[in-house]
């Protein structure tokens, strides 16, 4: 099915971020500017432990093989931080995705979100900037990756939609977005909206023509979808903080498991004894 624009908006990156102009906006209480509306329009499926896990072994995997041909920023951010958080024999155990102890040490630092593990969400992210300043800083050909950094470092002006999807990419009902809108609702179940220096009516508005836009499992199916991006995140955030957590501290737990011995394989010499190491809990506490 062909991707439609959302009306008024012209394609910056396919099938993901939109841009339109024509319109004046009063920046830092200064008189009115020009200015250009940025919307990035993407969905995904909330990461479960069992798929960090799976990708994190599958990466570490591909580490140990030397099979990292891949161009993909998400997968060369995550070999790097494997390279330089574990050793070769920790690498491997992790690719391994036998040693209990090690695994659990990852799985405990899975990072918690508010949203259901495994469920599809949409989400709209909207900002409004200086035309001048959207010129200069996109003066040569950018990439998504740059978009997605740049509408968060401009948070001051726009909104922020999150619209949930069922199994089968179906949006709530048209009548429930209005009516939620009509109430003036920002965070409910079928919907949430968050706003900034700009009217609730206006967001409100641009997301129900989004939804309409995107009103049948085939339309929304054609979205952008980022889930591999978000489960790199996850598997990053995960090894970041369970080697810190390992290296500066112990769970109980791991001691009485009898780990040690395969922690400090995979971490290498920490410079503990298995008797400093303190409490994960409280990392002052010897």
């Amino acid at each position: 099915m062909e991707y439609r624009s959302p009306q008024g908006y012209k394609e910056l990156i396919p099938d993901e971020l939109f841009v339109k102009s024509g319109r004046v906006f009063k920046f830092n209480d200064k008189r009115d500017e020009p200015a250009v509306s940025l919307l990035r329009i993407f969905r995904y499926a909330v990461p479960t432990h069992n798929a960090v896990m799976t990708y994190l072994t599958a990466q570490a995997r591909a580490l140990v093989n030397n099979e990292t041909s891949s161009e993909e920023n998400r997968q060369q951010d995550l070999w790097k931080i494997l390279r330089d958080k574990l050793t070769e024999s920790g690498l491997e155990l992790l690719a391994g995705g036998e040693d209990k102890g090690l695994l659990k040490a990852f799985r405990e630092h899975i990072p918690e979100v508010s949203l259901e593990a495994g469920r599809s969400y949409l989400d709209v992210l909207h900002r409004i900037m200086p035309a001048k300043v959207f010129s200069r800083v996109t003066a040569s050909k950018k990439d998504s990756r740059f978009y997605r950094t740049l509408l968060v470092k401009i948070e001051s002006i726009g909104y922020a939609a999150r619209i949930p999807l069922s199994p089968a990419f179906e949006l709530p009902s048209q009548k429930t977005l209005r009516y939620l809108v009509s109430q003036e609702v920002t965070f409910s179940r079928p919907l949430q909206i968050h706003f900034k220096n700009i009217p609730y009516q206006e967001a409100a508005k641009e997301v129900l023509m989004l939804a309409e836009n995107f009103d049948s499992p085939q339309a929304a199916y054609v979205i952008k979808d980022v889930s591999e991006i978000m489960l790199a995140e996850h598997a990053m955030k995960t090894v970041q903080a369970a080697t810190e957590c390992i290296i500066h501290s112990q769970h109980e737990a791991f001691i009485q498991d009898n780990l040690a011995l395969a922690l400090k394989k995979a971490l290498g010499d920490t410079g503990f004894t298995k008797e400093e190491f303190p409490s994960c809990e409280d990392p002052g506490k010897n």
